[in-house]
């Protein structure tokens, strides 16, 4: 077949379907191009305008599994059975790449339906599918592509919000998540949390797309053209400007904390080898002692950096504890007897917890992690079907903590509001951590799952919105990056270099943070008081196309039915 035919003009398409998906990629860390968020959302629905709905869908998945695969490759990583990894990478990767196929589907469908439903519209008019999509869009009146252009940024947010919460949710790399070097844009998540940064670029995405659908259309004025970028335009200027003045005002700081946070750089297979547990302790506590000299108020160490206690571990830290005066916040497993289900045999449960130790060497707290790493932590329905067992790592499932939890020290007086592993990568989790007395959140956590990869950065950049979002300072403790804290307004002050520069090694450093005491609530923002109103909001207009495609579906049935009465003998 010649290079117009169907079989290579599809091929094409399919081809700059993943060019759309890696230049998606290539907007976050490593690589940090924003611009590239604000680009290719708009790329995929020019790319499938006026190509039908099936084809919408698969040109969407296909880029969401470029971008997905590319973005996620950290997977790889895991030092585990390779066939484990390799699956997972890919099976995730794949369940991803669904929400990008199903809003190309659903934005393809609402153009279709709005360029339908006028009576002057003849398909025999059109060349093809595309055509038929360019002009029968400039041929609507400017409020209908306006609707369609907002529907665009609604239904991503809104199929956002659904990968943030289904099956305990994955809201990792939103596109809001991308412009985490903005500093001034961001600042509208203490409006709308992240999806409201999302909604914005997908938005503004979007609104070039019309354009370009404009101007491939027929020759246009500039004006005509420009009139589906202006209003988009100039709201992303008022917001950029609304930030630039609220940076300008800087958090009023009531009191600082020193902290000493330790990033012993474990590599995950010495983490789970217990034969190496005692020189893990020995290398932490050297690292530990370095760092009380500095003289902190408070001694960090991240999470699976403590192998757990044995009566001279216990001895040890406790002795390490008192003899400088310092509290002590730290990560171990939990065991919890409880009795059995007949008050018989005992029961005994795991949490993964965080832990406050005062400056006497006593425990005064403990908080248990609440959003758990499926596959990782535990494993869904395995009482059910076993075998799902063999496809993960971990021998053991943990139980869930019930509440948030919040370490008050005494000198300084500071509540420290606490996070362990991904759980800062989840705004509702984070956002019920915050209540009106916490002063900082600290996040505890280990990435040396995936080697020294994006994975760090790709994870802490979600800290950024999470500052923002409730107004309050965020420290990060990480075993092998990044170890770093942020302000208020989102701005990373800090981030730990190894002696070679980089931020994946072994050691330790000082940090002064400044906070402002928040028992009075007058400093929390809109989105801690009322949390995702705006994701929400942004699912009702997004479920139209669905109903429509309900709808369309039952009248084939009810045709069906007819078909067969009429031809009933």
């Amino acid at each position: 077949m010649d290079l117009h035919g169907k079989f290579n003009v599809t091929g094409w398409r399919y081809a700059v379907a993943v060019v759309i998906g890696l230049v998606f990629t290539s907007a976050f860390p490593p690589w940090n191009i924003s611009g590239a968020a604000w680009v290719a959302p708009g790329a995929l629905l020019v790319l499938a305008s006026g190509r039908g709905g099936g084809a919408a869908f698969r040109y969407g998945f296909v880029a969401g599994l470029a971008h997905h695969l590319s973005s996620l490759y950290w997977l790889l990583n895991i030092p585990v059975a390779k066939w484990m990894p390799i699956m997972g990478w890919m099976l995730l990767s794949v369940y991803l790449a669904l929400y990008i196929g199903v809003w190309s589907w659903a934005c393809n469908s609402m153009l279709d339906y709005l360029i339908g439903i006028r009576g002057d519209v003849d398909r025999r008019n059109f060349q093809d599918g595309y055509d038929m999509a360019a002009r029968g869009y400039s041929g609507l009146p400017w409020i209908t592509r306006f609707c369609w252009i907002l529907f665009c940024g609604m239904a991503w947010v809104a199929l956002e919000l659904v990968r943030s919460r289904f099956m305990t949710g994955f809201p990792w790399n939103l596109a809001g998540a991308s412009q985490y070097e903005n500093v001034a844009l961001i600042q509208i998540a203490r409006w709308t949390g992240i999806f409201g940064v999302s909604f914005l670029v997908v938005w503004d995405s979007a609104a070039i797309a019309g354009a370009c659908l404009r101007i491939v259309s027929k020759p246009l004025p500039a004006w005509n053209w420009l009139s589906e970028i202006i209003v988009v335009f100039l709201v992303a200027v008022f917001v950029v400007f609304d930030g630039m003045e609220r940076l300008e005002v800087e958090p009023s700081i009531d009191d600082s904390v020193e902290m000493s946070l330790v990033q012993p750089s474990f590599p995950q297979t010495l983490i789970w080898d217990e034969v190496e547990d005692m020189e893990r302790f020995s290398q932490l506590e050297s690292l530990s002692k370095d760092a009380l000299d500095a003289e902190p108020d408070m001694l960090v160490w991240p999470e699976s950096a403590f192998p757990g206690f044995t009566e001279e571990r216990y001895s040890a830290v406790t002795n390490m504890v008192s003899g400088r005066g310092v509290y002590l916040i730290f990560v171990a497993d939990e065991v919890v007897n409880v009795a059995g289900r007949q008050g018989g045999t005992d029961d005994y449960r795991y949490y993964n917890s965080a832990f406050l130790m005062n400056t006497n060497g006593n425990f005064l707290d403990k908080y248990r992690k609440r959003r758990l790493v499926v596959f990782g932590e535990y494993v869904p329905l395995s009482d059910l079907m076993p075998f799902l067992d063999w496809f993960t790592p971990i021998s053991g499932g943990f139980s869930a903590g019930e509440k948030p939890g919040v370490f008050h020290l005494e000198k300084p007086e500071v509540d420290v509001s606490m996070l362990i592993c991904f759980e800062d990568v989840f705004p509702d989790v984070t956002r019920a951590s915050v209540m009106g007395g916490t002063d900082i959140l600290l996040n505890l956590t280990n990435d040396g799952w995936f080697g020294d990869s994006a994975a760090q950065a790709q994870h802490a950049i979600n800290a950024v919105f999470r500052a923002v979002e409730n107004n309050v300072p965020v420290v990060r403790c990480t075993n092998n990056g990044l170890t770093c804290w942020i302000d208020a307004r989102g701005r990373i002050k800090y981030i730990f270099k190894d002696e070679s520069g980089g931020p994946h090694g072994r050691g330790f450093d000082k940090v002064t943070v400044g906070y402002t005491k928040r028992g009075n609530g007058e400093q929390r923002t809109f989105y801690n008081l009322h949390g995702d109103l705006f994701a929400y909001i942004c699912l009702a207009p997004a479920s139209f196309p669905v109903l429509l495609w309900l709808a369309d579906v039952l009248k084939r049935l009810l045709n069906r039915r007819d078909k067969k009465l009429n031809n009933a003998p």
